[in-house]
């Protein structure tokens, strides 16, 4: 990507960088302060609208489904924010750009506000999840786990962690959490993943223990 995204919100363009972890694309250097602002909180539904030259415009909706707005006045702050997104639009052009009206306008849907109830649930039932092993998580020394798992069984700060696998033996791994931010496990995961001689292809599954959190027995399933 030549130059980073700007998302436009809150009468002003965020600019924030766009990371590759394995095959999917993430927010990264920016995000935080964007969140931090919008009071983003685990479980909404953001819906980002293209406008052209790499500017998207930013809804929120919060746990009910309802539009969520950053001002006392509701009402009024909608109609502000939609003048305010137009004028802008028009008149402030990050680079070497075009006009952004000219552009053609498109809306980015990931999936309905359903769906992310429906997949957020799921996980819920049942504390684990699976990671297939990348070039990345190897060079890089570190594994994302997946929000709603955290979410859900309380990790939800930087903490410490138990991996045990199937022969009952013990490796402590850092698990970074922090806001705006995909957790992540960090220090010890290279310790871990030497130990099981882990490569590209090789399926990984987290399970958290029924009577101790801080403990995750892992399964891993070679690839052939």
């Amino acid at each position: 990507m030549e130059r980073p995204p700007y998302i436009f919100s809150l009468g002003k363009f965020w600019k924030v960088k766009v990371q590759q972890d394995d095959e999917r694309l993430f927010f990264g250097d920016g995000w935080n302060e964007l969140a931090a602002a919008h009071g983003l909180d685990e479980g909404f539904f953001l819906v980002f609208r293209y406008e052209g030259n790499m500017v998207f415009t930013l809804k929120i909706f919060d746990l009910s489904g309802c539009r969520k707005y950053n001002t006392a006045k509701k009402r009024k702050a909608r109609t502000a924010d939609e003048d305010t997104t137009d004028s802008a639009l028009n008149n402030v052009h990050p680079g070497n750009t075009q006009s952004l009206k000219k552009k053609k306008k498109k809306k980015i849907h990931m999936s309905s506000l359903s769906e992310k109830q429906s997949e957020f649930i799921k996980v819920k039932e049942e504390p684990q999840f699976s990671k297939t092993i990348s070039k990345y998580n190897l060079a890089h020394r570190y594994l994302y786990v997946p929000f709603p798992f955290c979410a859900s069984n309380g990790f939800t700060t930087t903490q410490d962690v138990i991996l045990r696998d199937s022969k009952g033996k013990s490796f402590p791994v850092n698990l970074l959490s922090y806001p705006g931010q995909t957790p992540r496990f960090r220090r010890g995961w290279r310790v871990f993943s030497k130990e099981h001689n882990l490569k590209e292809g090789d399926t990984c599954v987290f399970e958290v223990d029924s009577e101790n959190k801080n403990i995750m027995h892992v399964q891993i399933k070679y690839k052939t």
